[in-house]
């Protein structure tokens, strides 16, 4: 369990009741699986590290209640990190979204002095992802690219 201001990342573990809960439904969402085709073979990574891993998923607990799901990878040559993540259609509309990437954007420069830039790949017709990246610090560098480096 790692912890980031007020969210809390789980490593993914499939034999945690609720975690399959979660799984289920963010699989069964039709909004997550258009935009998140990779979903299905990141959760079969599992991490049961104390330390955030790149390369790992993560279930996001927020308020007491799972929310979604963070994945982060490192492109080495690059010092870039790309970002990916998801909440739950019962938890859209209440501001995790850019909850969860301002506390993974700023613990992953905290915490990996080598990171030079996150970046996100959001589709232009994911209009609420896009609100959400701006709202977190992000900036768009191109139609679907948006990054946030260290200030």
């Amino acid at each position: 369990m790692i912890t980031l201001g007020n969210m809390v990342l789980e490593a993914v573990d499939l034999f945690n009741e609720s975690h399959q809960d979660l799984q289920k439904e963010l699989l069964q969402d039709p909004t997550v699986n258009k935009y998140l085709k990779t979903l299905k073979t990141q959760l079969k990574k599992t991490n049961h590290q104390s330390t955030f891993q790149f390369d790992m998923p993560y279930f996001v607990r927020m308020d007491g209640n799972l929310i979604g799901y963070l994945y982060a990878f490192a492109k080495d040559l690059e010092n870039t990190v790309d970002l990916h993540y998801a909440v739950v259609k019962s938890a859209r509309g209440e501001h995790y979204g850019r909850r969860i990437l301002r506390l993974a954007a700023t613990g992953i420069l905290e915490a990996k002095e080598d990171v030079e830039r996150i970046q996100l790949v959001i589709q232009k017709s994911n209009v609420a992802s896009r609100q959400a990246a701006i709202h977190a610090g992000f900036q768009e560098d191109s139609g679907i690219l948006f990054s946030r480096g260290r200030s």
